[in-house]
C-alpha cells in the first residue's frame, strides 16, 4: 500500500473507527448486515462515504477477528463464512485478497490487502463473519443489549473488566446523546440524537448496578466524563435505563452530488449519485437531458440546472460507483424529485457505454438560489438533515417559516407532505431530533390530510399566530422515500402554489362541484353568496376548465332552465328588439302584482355555497315555459363579475306572465344593449 494512502487512510480513520450505522461513513468503518443479529452478518467497509463489500479471497478466521475487534465485540471464536453466505450485496466490491495476522485493530490500515476497488470477484463471493455474542469490556466502554439493532438497548457500562447497568435516576435525552456519540451511532453533524427509557423498558439486567444520579451537559464524548455518582444505593434492575440511538438513514430515491469521487450535501454541482439498494450513477443516455438536470436540482433545493453533461467532458472526475438507474426520463422539467421520473434498473445487458464507463456518469451543475427563497404559503421543506430526503419539517406560513408539533401526526399526514415534495411516499417520521429555532414558530398542533391529498394548503390554512401548548423539542422530522417505479405523481413547482385569482372547487363528491375558493395574496378563502346566480357559476366553470353547457348547480328552491344559446343576426335581432319593448309594456302591470322567482341556467346554492359544473347533481326539474311569441333561442350574456341589485337577466322563454319576487322592482327598461336582450337596467 502506497505512504500516500496510508496517511489518508490514518488520518480519516482516527475520526471515524466505527461509524458503522446506516448514515454517513468514515474511510474504514465497518459493518455486520443481514445477520441474525449484531453480531454476525455480511462485512461491508465504508469508501468514499458509501458502503461496499468484500471479497473472500484467502479469507481467513484471523480476518473475522479484526472484523469483531473493530466493531468493540470479544474476538475469542470469530469465524467467517464466504460464499455470500448473507447475501449478495450491492454497489462496489471495495477489499479483495485481505490477509490479517488477527492482531490488528483495522482491517483497511493495518492488515495486507488488495488496492482499493481493485479485485476479481463477484458479489456471489461477499464475505460474512459471526462474532461471539459479548463486547470487549475496558474500563468506560458501554453496550446496548437486547435492542433490536445496535443503536438501541438497555445501556451496560464496563468498569474494572465488568459490565453492569446504569440507574435510570435523574436521567435527560443529554445523557442518552452522549451514549449514542459515544456509540458512534450519531450521524448527524450538529444534532446529537437520542433518548431514554427508564424502568428498565428493555428488560432487567443482571450483575453490579454501576452509576447512579447520571447527569451530562451533552458536550462529552464518552460517558464516564459526566457527573455521577458510583455508589451502589436503592437502585434495583427495574430501574435499568435504556436508550434509543436517533439514525438518519438513506431512503430510495435519495440524490447527492459528488467531485473528484467525493461526495457532500454542500456541492450544487457534480456527479449525480442516487440511493436505489445502494448508491450508484445515474447513465448519460439519450434520455438524460435538461428537464432531468432540472428535477435533480429542485430535488437538492435548488431552482434549477444551469447545465448538464456527462463525467468525461467535466471537471468533476469520474465517479467510481457503478450506474444503477439507466434511461431516466422526466415528463415535466418543474417535477420535485427524480422519483416522478421514469427509468430502469442497470443491468449487465445495459448500455455497456454506461455500465463499462465512468466517464458516462451523469453530471449537473443547479444555480445556488434556493427553491423556497420564493416561498407561498403552505410551502414544504425539510430543513437540518444531512440528505435533502429528510429533516425538520418546515411550513411558510405568515411570512415566516415555522414548524409543525408532533401531536397527532401520524402516517397519513406524513404521506400528503412527501407527496408535496415529490416522492411516493414516507419511510419513517419523528425518527431525528431536530429542534427549530427558539424564536421559529410552530405552526400546528395537528393538520387535516387525505390519502389522495398531494399539498398541505388544500385542507389546511394559516393559523394567524404560533400555538403557545407544544416545544421545539416536539417538531416533526420526516424521510421521504421512492416506492414504487410504476406509480409517478406530478406534482411540480407551482401545484401547490396559491396564485392570486386562481379558484378551486373543495368538498364536493367530484372535481367538477363544491364549495367555491379564491386565492387572494397567496392564501385561498370563501366567496360570499349575495347576489350570486347562474353567470357568476358559469364564470367559475369555465376558468377551471371545465364545459359550461348544461351546467348546474345544488339548489333547494330554484328550478333550473337551459341557457339559450346561438347566435342571431338580421331580421331576428329586429324582431327580438320589438318583442320585448311589446312585452314589457303590456306585461308590466300584471308583473306587479304576481311575482315568481327567476329561474336560472347555471345555478347555485347559497345554503351550501357550491357550483357544479357539466352535468346535473339533482333531480330532473320542470323545463321552463314555452314562448308564445317565437321559437328561436336567443342567449343570454354571462357576466364577468356579479350583478348589482338592480341588474337582472331573464330568458324571452318567460314573457308569459309570472309572478316576480317582491324586492324586484321593475320599471321601464333605460337601455337596450346591441341587438340583444343583455342585461336590462331598470330604476330601484
Amino acid at each position: 500500500m502506497s505512504v500516500l494512502l496510508r496517511i489518508l487512510i490514518a488520518v480519516t480513520f482516527s475520526s471515524c473507527v466505527i461509524k458503522q450505522a446506516l448514515g454517513d461513513c468514515g474511510l474504514g468503518a465497518l459493518q455486520l448486515v443481514n445477520g441474525s443479529s449484531m453480531f454476525e452478518g455480511r462485512v461491508e467497509i465504508c469508501y468514499n462515504n458509501t458502503w461496499g463489500t468484500i471479497c473472500d479471497d484467502n479469507w481467513s478466521n484471523a480476518n473475522a477477528q479484526v472484523v469483531c475487534r473493530q466493531l468493540g465485540f470479544s474476538t475469542i471464536g470469530a469465524y467467517y463464512h464466504s460464499n455470500a453466505y448473507y447475501g449478495q450485496g450491492n454497489g462496489s466490491i471495495i477489499l479483495d485478497d485481505v490477509r490479517c495476522d488477527g492482531t490488528e485493530a483495522s482491517l483497511i490500515l493495518q492488515c495486507s490487502h488488495s488496492n482499493l476497488l481493485s479485485h476479481n470477484c463477484g458479489h456471489h463471493e461477499d464475505v460474512g463473519v459471526v462474532c461471539p455474542s459479548t463486547h470487549n469490556c475496558t474500563h468506560g466502554s458501554i453496550r446496548l443489549v437486547d435492542g433490536s439493532y445496535i443503536g438501541v438497548g438497555r445501556l451496560e457500562i464496563c468498569i474494572d473488566n465488568e459490565w453492569g447497568t446504569v440507574c435510570d435516576n435523574g436521567w435527560t435525552n443529554l445523557n442518552a446523546q452522549v451514549v449514542c456519540k459515544q456509540l458512534g451511532q450519531n450521524r448527524l453533524p450538529l444534532h446529537q440524537g437520542g433518548t431514554f427509557s427508564g424502568n428498565a423498558y428493555y428488560g432487567k439486567g443482571s450483575g453490579r448496578i454501576f452509576l447512579d444520579n447520571l447527569q451530562c451537559t451533552g458536550a462529552e464524548d464518552t460517558l464516564i466524563h459526566c457527573n455521577y455518582s458510583s455508589v451502589e444505593s436503592s437502585c434495583e434492575h427495574d430501574d435499568d435505563v435504556g436508550v434509543f440511538c436517533l439514525i438518519e438513514r438513506r431512503s430510495p430515491g435519495t440524490v447527492i452530488l459528488s467531485l473528484n469521487n467525493l461526495a457532500s450535501t454542500t456541492y450544487s454541482s457534480g456527479v449525480v449519485r442516487v440511493f436505489y439498494d445502494g448508491w450508484g450513477n445515474i447513465c448519460d443516455d439519450s434520455f438524460y437531458g435538461s428537464a432531468e438536470a432540472n428535477v435533480i436540482c429542485h430535488q437538492l433545493g435548488y431552482t434549477g440546472a444551469s447545465s448538464y453533461s456527462r463525467a468525461g467532458l467535466t471537471i468533476y472526475g469520474p465517479d467510481q460507483l457503478p450506474v444503477t438507474w439507466d434511461h431516466v426520463s422526466c415528463g415535466d422539467s418543474s417535477y420535485l424529485s427524480i422519483a416522478q421520473c421514469s427509468y430502469s434498473i442497470t443491468t449487465t445487458d445495459s448500455d455497456s457505454a454506461c455500465v463499462n464507463s465512468n466517464s458516462n456518469d451523469a453530471t449537473v451543475s443547479c444555480y445556488t438560489t434556493r427553491i423556497w427563497n420564493a416561498p407561498f404559503p403552505g410551502m414544504i421543506r425539510l430543513q437540518g438533515a444531512t440528505f435533502s430526503s429528510q429533516g425538520r419539517v418546515e411550513v411558510y406560513c405568515n411570512g415566516e417559516w415555522g414548524t409543525l408539533c408532533n401531536a397527532g401526526f401520524d402516517s397519513l399526514r406524513a404521506s400528503t407532505l412527501c407527496r408535496q415534495l415529490g416522492y411516493d411516499t414516507y419511510d419513517t417520521y419523528n425518527h431525528l431530533e431536530l429542534t427549530g429555532s427558539p424564536n421559529q414558530p410552530i405552526w400546528s398542533l395537528d393538520i387535516v390530510s387525505s390519502t389522495s391529498g398531494n399539498c398541505f394548503n388544500s385542507s389546511n390554512t394559516c393559523p394567524t399566530t404560533s400555538i403557545s401548548n407544544c416545544t421545539h423539542l416536539r417538531d416533526v422530522t420526516l424521510q421521504c422515500r421512492e416506492s414504487d417505479r410504476s406509480t409517478q405523481l406530478t406534482v411540480t413547482t407551482e401545484t401547490c402554489r396559491c396564485v392570486s385569482g386562481t379558484i378551486r372547487l373543495v368538498g364536493g363528491s367530484n372535481s367538477i362541484e363544491g364549495r367555491v375558493e379564491v386565492c387572494i395574496n397567496g392564501a385561498y378563502g370563501t366567496v360570499c353568496d349575495d347576489f350570486w346566480d347562474s353567470d357568476d357559476a358559469t364564470v367559475v366553470c369555465r376558468q377551471l376548465g371545465h364545459d359550461t353547457r348544461d351546467s348546474t348547480s345544488s339548489s333547494n328552491s330554484q328550478a333550473p332552465w337551459t341557457i339559450i344559446g346561438g347566435t342571431i343576426s338580421g331580421i331576428v335581432a329586429l324582431i327580438v328588439i320589438i318583442t320585448i319593448i311589446t312585452c314589457v309594456l303590456i306585461l308590466r302591470h300584471k308583473w306587479l302584482k304576481n311575482r315568481k322567482s327567476l329561474s336560472t341556467a347555471v345555478s347555485y346554492s347559497n345554503t351550501y355555497d357550491e357550483s357544479t359544473c357539466q352535468e346535473y347533481s339533482k333531480q330532473p326539474q320542470a323545463p321552463p315555459p314555452a314562448n308564445p311569441y317565437h321559437q328561436e333561442q336567443i342567449p343570454t350574456m354571462a357576466l364577468s363579475q356579479p350583478h348589482g341589485a338592480s341588474q337582472y337577466n331573464f330568458p324571452l322563454q318567460d314573457f308569459t306572465p309570472l309572478a316576480y319576487p317582491q324586492e324586484v322592482q321593475l320599471g321601464y327598461p333605460q337601455q337596450l344593449q346591441g341587438n340583444s336582450p343583455y342585461p336590462l337596467a331598470f330604476p330601484s
